[in-house]
């Protein structure tokens, strides 16, 4: 990905550290000029010699070219997320150990009733079609699809779905002859490889 970064003029003496202090800035954060979460970079180097200064802005604009990894969940994907908190009406996940996903009470599948007894926190969502084997608790991994992605201050959350075939908790979907999600990694950038910032 080439990103065209705004540095101040302080910083020209060691242009591309600046640089990199603004990309560092940037891990984490969702940006729509990239499609989702830029997760990490690597190989940063600066791109051509020039640094033009910003019209009434007093910043030098640089490009840097590096190698980005981004997370961009679509709508309609099936993710791994691990289960940190269960209610009557959800199911809280982290997808990767970061990204915060949930699924609500209307998007689990009929086949599970909430059991508030259960010894897990929260309780847990069970079937009620095996008598309970196929369970939903705290420190599970399960397979849910993505229903939508919501970025609020450059936050993401995922909204999900446990009503589709394949979904639900892990090793259950990969006993039933399903295949687990692969990362959703992408080592790319944006379509026209800029950032913009």
């Amino acid at each position: 990905a080439v990103f065209k970064l705004g540095i101040h003029p302080s910083a020209m003496h060691d242009a591309l550290g600046g640089a990199k202090e603004l990309l560092d800035g940037m891990l984490m954060r969702h940006h729509h000029q990239l499609g989702g979460v830029l997760v990490s970079y690597a190989d940063a180097r600066l791109v051509g010699s020039d640094a033009r200064i910003i019209h009434q802005a007093g910043y030098c604009d640089v490009h840097v070219r590096c190698t980005a990894r981004v997370f961009c969940p679509k709508p309609g994907r099936k993710l791994l997320g691990a289960v940190n908190k269960v209610g009557a009406d959800f199911v809280g996940m982290l997808v990767m150990g970061v990204f915060n996903a949930s699924v609500s009470a209307a998007d689990i599948s009929d086949e599970f009733i909430h059991n508030p007894i259960d010894a897990s926190p929260g309780g847990c969502w069970e079937s009620a079609e095996d008598n309970g084997e196929h369970r939903i608790a705290v420190g599970d991994e399960v397979v849910f699809v993505v229903k939508a992605v919501s970025e609020h201050d450059d936050v993401l959350h995922l909204l999900g779905s446990l009503k589709e075939e394949g979904t639900g908790e892990a090793t259950r979907v990969a006993r039933a002859g399903y295949s687990l999600p692969e990362s959703i990694l992408s080592g790319g950038g944006s379509p026209n490889g800029e950032d913009g910032t």
